[in-house]
């Protein structure tokens, strides 16, 4: 959650989310987002008031100040929203992301599907404007297959590889 934290309470006007194939997986991540922005906003300087929240799926970071007797979202005016990829597959493209962290990737039988979709979020105009992050790799391996093929195959997806010395029978990326 730390990549999250960074993109909601530094970058200012950045859109980020998190995605999971039902809501459960993401409903269980928050928690530990909002500890770590709990730290920031007790211990440092750096904490970012919540300005909006809706239903516990969408939160706006900065204030509210009145312009011109128009409430205007001001401070770091960044957002942070959470969607299921089961319940609306093509959430999170419309526009441009900042951040997209897919939680329980392993669990997703559309993985391959909901960041070839997510992809075009994250360019504009030939440059890249926003990163995705896929991790958590829990659920049967006979269930994870397309995490499998994307963490053996990254450059087909636009994802960065790197050289696997952790495992004793790496795949090589």
């Amino acid at each position: 959650m730390v990549p999250m934290l960074y993109f909601t309470h530094w970058i200012r006007d950045s859109r980020n989310y998190i995605g999971s194939y039902t809501s459960a997986e993401y409903e269980k991540t928050i928690p530990f987002f909002w500890r770590y922005a709990g730290h920031l906003a007790k211990f440092t300087d750096f904490g970012q008031p919540v300005a909006k929240r809706e239903a516990g799926i969408k939160y706006e970071f900065g204030y509210y100040e009145t312009v011109n007797g128009q409430d205007v979202l001001s401070g770091i005016s960044s957002s942070l929203e959470c969607v299921s990829f089961k319940d609306n597959a093509d959430k999170g493209v419309g526009g441009h992301f900042n951040l997209f962290i897919v939680e329980e990737a392993g669990k997703n039988p559309d993985l391959i599907k909901n960041i070839t979709f997510l992809s075009d979020a994250c360019t504009e105009e030939g440059e890249t404007t926003g990163s995705i992050l896929v991790f958590g790799a829990a659920g049967a391996m006979d269930k994870a297959k397309p995490l499998g093929i994307l963490h053996n195959n990254p450059e087909d997806y636009n994802f960065n590889a790197f050289e696997d010395k952790w495992n004793e029978t790496p795949s090589g990326k």
